[in-house]
């Protein structure tokens, strides 16, 4: 038999790979989870790859979901668009500093060597992450300024 809480998170992993989740629907999974026993915010834990956004071509607020190069799309008018570079590179450095705390400090890694290795590997995890961000920032920069020369209305 499973277990309310894993079904909890079962449902919030189908809801990651919708490409956009209405800010309504996003308070419902939080308070699914919260009703199977975990923490206030784990959906926005779990669900990390969808962003409070605007559609700029119908004004539709709500979770969009990031893609390659910081690309979004909306799938009801069907309109895509990129964040700016200063955004994605400080979205990348963001990612990079939580994979880097998560590899530090998993239970999972507990006793398998010493906390300055794992601090160490979940640096070089971090910091593996800026550089290629910043060598794809030229073609994030480019993809960004073509898609705000379409109009989007």
């Amino acid at each position: 038999m499973t277990s309310p809480a894993s079904l909890a998170r079962l449902e919030v992993g189908r809801a990651g790979r919708e490409p956009f989740l209405p800010a309504e629907r996003m308070a419902e999974l939080e308070e699914t989870l919260v009703n199977s026993n975990h923490r206030r915010g784990a959906a926005r834990r779990l669900l990390s790859s969808h962003l409070p956004t605007v559609c700029p071509r119908c004004e539709v607020s709500g979770y969009y979901r990031w893609h390659f190069l910081g690309r979004f799309s909306h799938p009801a008018c069907g309109y895509r668009w990129a964040v700016n570079p200063c955004r994605y590179l400080a979205r990348q450095v963001g990612w990079g500093a939580t994979s880097a705390a998560k590899l530090s400090f998993d239970p999972a890694n507990a006793g398998q060597g010493g906390l300055g290795e794992s601090v160490l590997g979940g640096c070089m995890l971090g910091l593996f992450r800026v550089p290629v961000a910043t060598l794809l920032l030229p073609i994030q920069s480019v993809i960004w300024l073509m898609s705000t020369r379409a109009d989007p209305k």
